[in-house]
């Protein structure tokens, strides 16, 4: 079969967001250690035990479920520490994924769910060690966005990124740079584009891109508020937030 960018494109998505967190991931554990890798085993393990149980039980259906695999691999990179907090992140992903939806659609990052409702209750600990390696992240971020026809939700992100940024360096007196590069690539190029939760329509994805940029920097600022949570990740709040807002502005 010969090789064109409609081939790679038409393939599945979730192939090429599965093997760059693994990259990714073992480009972190060359510096910290595979003890990373215990994890993401658990994670993975719980994720996809979790869906193909309820698929099985619940809907009667009996298959390879690929999705549950990519949100392992999110959790179990993102996640760190008491194993069993691992897995109770991980079915409440699974769980949410299977019941919270509009019309067919997830409306929420699976991954991104179950470890922000994790946090409501368990001093869960969140750490962004897969994007230890900055430009292989954007290099392979960029790859995917492009291979998925997500570049312009890039460009809407950094661009509102760097305004709000801006803005706030001008009012605060410190350095535009510093302030800009005040970002997690993971999480902008591995689960803001992730076709499933990220719209289908290109104007509205650019708004999506934006509102995810705004609600992140936002709670950034305002985390104090949230100091009676036993874990509370900016990032992945303002994600959800975002998810909504697509879901919303979509057809």
């Amino acid at each position: 079969m010969k090789l064109s960018l409609k081939t790679i494109r038409d393939a599945d998505w979730r192939y090429y967001v599965g093997s760059i967190i693994i990259i990714l991931a073992f480009l972190s554990a060359l510096d910290t250690g595979f003890s990373l890798f215990k994890n993401v085993f658990i994670a993975l393990a719980t994720t996809i035990g979790t869906d193909y149980t309820y698929n099985r039980v619940v809907r009667k259906k009996s298959f390879w479920p690929r999705s549950a695999v990519v949100s392992g691999l999110l959790i179990g990179v993102i996640l760190q520490g008491l194993w069993w907090h691992t897995v109770i992140a991980a079915v409440l992903a699974m769980l949410f994924k299977q019941t919270i939806r509009w019309k067919t659609h997830n409306i929420f990052n699976p991954a991104a769910l179950g470890m922000v409702s994790a946090g409501i209750f368990l001093p869960i600990s969140l750490v962004w060690s897969a994007s230890a390696v900055p430009l292989a992240t954007i290099a392979l971020g960029l790859l995917l966005a492009y291979i998925i026809g997500r570049i312009p939700l890039i460009l809407a992100y950094f661009a509102a990124h760097a305004a709000f940024m801006a803005g706030y360096s001008v009012l605060t007196g410190t350095p535009f740079i510093d302030n800009f590069m005040f970002v997690e690539f993971f999480m902008v190029f591995l689960m803001l584009v992730e076709p499933v939760t990220s719209p289908s329509e290109r104007k509205i994805r650019l708004v999506y891109g934006v509102v995810a940029a705004l609600l992140i920097n936002i709670l950034i600022l305002t985390i104090g508020w949230f100091s009676f949570l036993p874990a509370f990740d900016p990032v992945l709040t303002g994600l959800l937030g975002a998810n909504l807002v697509g879901r919303a502005l979509s057809k």
